[in-house]
């Protein structure tokens, strides 16, 4: 049933309920703006043929009604003719403008609420087909919900991960789906989306487990954004689950692996940029749906119904009627603005499936690593850097961090490289951390490798951060210690064992607050072929002996 369709059923049944109420209401009717009379009470049409045109009078009330920024039609309203003069008459005109004000604000408040209501649980009027068939290719679930947390639209990976068809989700409470929150949220923090309909802010990277009809516990990566009206006020919330079943289930078996051989901190490196690039994903669904909220089509939706109603005249309608000479000249308008609105949307798509690329690209270079953890392998270290840059790549670009790579020709070098990724990740994410928290005009960050002494590997990580005050660099290396508010004070602890179980060093420098900071990684690289050579003098030695 239409949303005009609608209206009109509500019109007939409150009307003569309206009418019943207050005796000074004689009939109402409701009138399109083509002067077309939609629905009315008995005696309205009789009761209303004396009425002037375009005016209202004390008998005769005329109520517009709109539709966007556009006319509608008028609500039309029939009073007893206004008592005769004296105190009686007097005393009854005092109370007729409230009881008109009343009954008239009431009506229409009551018809506007409940068409706005029909419109916001009926998706399909403003979510375009073919943005609807975007979304559901996504591998992220992605969910609408209204200011009461009713969905709205729920794309088809998320009627996946529920066990719901789509069309059983509409209406349904989000919040009323079994969501367990992890232990590690606490214990009165609402869901995301509750947060952000009460604070007006986006939730990044919140765990939820969802349990399913089938009894399966799903792991998702929640990101919630506020959807706001030209007005400024809130619609609703947007909101993506990422399923991280997956990703955790490889995460347990490597964070086992990182117990035995110092891989803690690339597999918590891995899960924060996958986050970060979560969120890339989250910005450009909520601007997909921004978008929407702008398109043109609805307003195509009223010329083509308006060409509709003339479509037995279209030629004189579009000659002489004044609306229908400007329809041609609209319609190539907006069929450019369609075209580039169809560009944009495709970009941001594009920008998304990207976004997938890169996570797919995270979690191969640390599984990559992982299964030579532990062994030493002729390594080009520059590719090993490269590659921890990349792992902190969404965060150095989110924060404008320039990366200066300072690479001397070493060679084929015999190290252990998925501990030398660990460590060297971890000093660039503190690198990067201090230049956010030193808000300097030019974030700099530079990577260095060369031979020291022609037996030392040496990789240097530098930035012109926050720095370190001189009190803090005697700890910095201390287990549990850190100056970050959520840190853990494990990442430079584990690398430095790390370092010093490769025969290594692992330290750190500053002038003091201020003035940035310098990390060095030293490893030795001439150990092995030392040992090679001596392998082969004793055994030419034995050769010769037989």
């Amino acid at each position: 049933m239409e949303v005009q369709e609608k209206q009109i059923v509500l019109f007939m049944a409150l009307a003569p309920v309206i009418e019943h109420m207050n005796q000074d209401i004689l009939s109402l009717g409701l009138r399109r703006s083509d002067g077309h009379l939609l629905a009315a009470t008995d005696n309205h049409k009789s009761l209303w043929k004396d009425a002037p045109e375009n005016q209202s009078t004390a008998t005769h009330i005329r109520v517009p009604i709109l539709h966007g920024d556009q006319k509608f039609g008028e609500i039309e309203i029939c009073f007893t003719p206004i008592l005769p003069k004296g105190i009686r008459g007097f005393l009854c005109q005092l109370r007729l403008p409230l009881v008109l004000f009343m009954a008239v604000s009431g009506f229409v408040a009551y018809l506007l609420y409940l068409g706005r209501a029909l419109r916001m649980l009926d998706p399909s009027s403003v979510i375009p087909d073919r943005v609807r068939a975007a979304l559901d290719t996504l591998s992220e679930s992605v969910v609408m919900t209204d200011n009461q947390e009713r969905i709205v639209l729920a794309n088809e990976a998320f009627a996946r991960i529920s066990g719901r068809p789509t069309s059983s989700l509409l209406g349904l409470n989000l919040s009323l789906l079994p969501w367990i929150k992890r232990r590690s949220e606490k214990e009165h923090s609402d869901l995301p989306w509750i947060e952000t309909l009460r604070e007006g802010f986006a939730r990044k990277g919140v765990p939820l487990v969802l349990e399913t009809q089938s009894g399966e516990s799903l792991s998702s990566i929640v990101n919630a954004a506020p959807i706001t009206g030209p007005d400024g006020k809130s619609r609703g919330v947007i909101t993506s689950f990422t399923d991280v079943s997956e990703l955790e289930n490889r995460n347990k078996e490597l964070i086992d692996l990182s117990r035995l051989a110092g891989m803690a901190e690339v597999a918590s490196e891995v899960l924060h940029n996958v986050g970060n690039v979560l969120n890339s994903v989250n910005v450009s669904a909520t601007s997909i749906v921004q978008n929407l909220s702008n398109s043109q089509l609805s307003r195509v939706k009223q010329v083509t119904e308006m060409i509709a109603e003339h479509i037995d005249d279209v030629g004189t309608f579009f000659t002489e009627d004044t609306r229908g000479k400007h329809i041609p000249t609209y319609l190539v308008k907006a069929a450019d603005l369609l075209v580039n609105e169809q560009v944009e949307l495709l970009d941001k798509i594009q920008s998304i499936t990207d976004d997938i690329d890169h996570i797919k690209e995270i979690v191969r270079m640390q599984q990559s690593h992982a299964r030579t953890s532990g062994l030493k392998t002729e390594t080009l270290v520059t590719e090993v850097l490269e590659d921890a840059i990349r792992l902190n790549d969404s965060h150095l670009r989110r924060h404008k961090i320039k990366v200066v790579r300072e690479f001397e020709e070493i060679g084929l070098v015999h190290i252990d490289k998925s501990r030398v990724l660990q460590i060297v990740t971890n000093l660039i994410r503190n690198a990067s951390e201090a230049l956010v928290a030193g808000n300097d005009a030019e974030r700099l960050l530079k990577v260095r490798c060369c031979r020291h002494e022609q037996s030392l590997l040496r990789i240097e990580v530098v930035d012109n951060g926050i720095g370190i005050s001189p009190e803090n660099l005697t700890k910095i290396f201390g287990y549990g210690f850190t100056t970050r508010e959520k840190g853990h004070g494990f990442g430079l602890h584990s690398s430095a064992i790390a370092a010093s179980d490769m025969g290594g060093r692992l330290s750190g420098h500053s002038e003091g607050l201020g003035h940035g900071a310098i990390f060095v990684l030293e490893l030795p690289i001439e150990q092995e072929r030392k040992e090679n050579e001596t392998r082969q003098t004793l055994s030419l030695g034995t050769a010769a002996k037989t």
